[in-house]
């Protein structure tokens, strides 16, 4: 469980990372038609309750493409993020146009000045969005239940609720320490990115 729990987070949080960092840039520095109506709509699904609203219509499709009881089922419908698209947009439009404009005379394509420039800059920013992705994919609970019958697929959380549903006397020294061994995971991602967040910081300050 503490493994399917990894590749979970770790494929979710890649995912939302790469989706959100692209639909980011694009937002903030090209010019499309219909691009405030799509950002508009982006911002809008902010507001709606996963839980309730997608439950149901992801499961009908996951079942209808036979993805119940598989990895496909517990990362796909999640490696997309209107949340990191809205925070990279927003941090994308503080870097000063004029490093596009310099790249665009040195021969940069778009996406050279994305991975050489935009991206080196935004490392604590990415940093800060991986460690909530990851923490919020750790923390998935609802969902791996209803797509994963099978107690191989099974992630910690639910094992955890399963350790709690086992112990008729509640042993709670057996579910606390069940509890810890699934929180160690993301504290070591916590104190990972802390650094990253510190030597960013550090950085900075030395250019400026």
């Amino acid at each position: 469980m503490l493994l399917n729990s990894a590749i979970v987070a770790f494929f979710i949080t890649f995912g939302k990372l790469i989706t959100g960092t692209l639909a980011g840039y694009a937002f903030a520095n090209f010019q499309f038609k219909g691009k405030n109506i799509s950002f508009m709509i982006l911002f809008i699904t902010l507001f709606l309750p996963a839980e309730t609203v997608m439950i149901l219509p992801l499961f009908l499709i996951m079942k209808q493409f036979g993805w119940i009881n598989t990895y496909y089922a517990l990362i796909i419908p999640f490696t997309a993020s209107a949340t990191n698209a809205f925070l990279m947009r927003q941090h994308f439009l503080t870097i000063p146009k004029e490093l596009s404009d310099a790249a665009k005379i040195d021969g940069a394509t778009s996406m050279q000045y994305f991975w050489k420039i935009l991206l080196p800059l935004s490392k604590s920013m990415l940093g800060g969005a991986a460690l909530i992705n990851f923490v919020y994919a750790w923390n998935l609970y609802l969902w791996p239940l209803i797509v994963t019958m099978d107690d191989k697929m099974k992630t910690v959380q639910i094992g955890v609720k399963m350790l709690i549903d086992a112990e008729a006397s509640n042993n709670w020294g057996t579910i606390m320490a069940g509890t810890m061994i699934a929180l160690v995971p993301t504290l070591i991602i916590f104190f990972a990115i802390q650094n990253l967040f510190v030597k960013s910081l550090v950085s900075s300050g030395l250019k400026g």
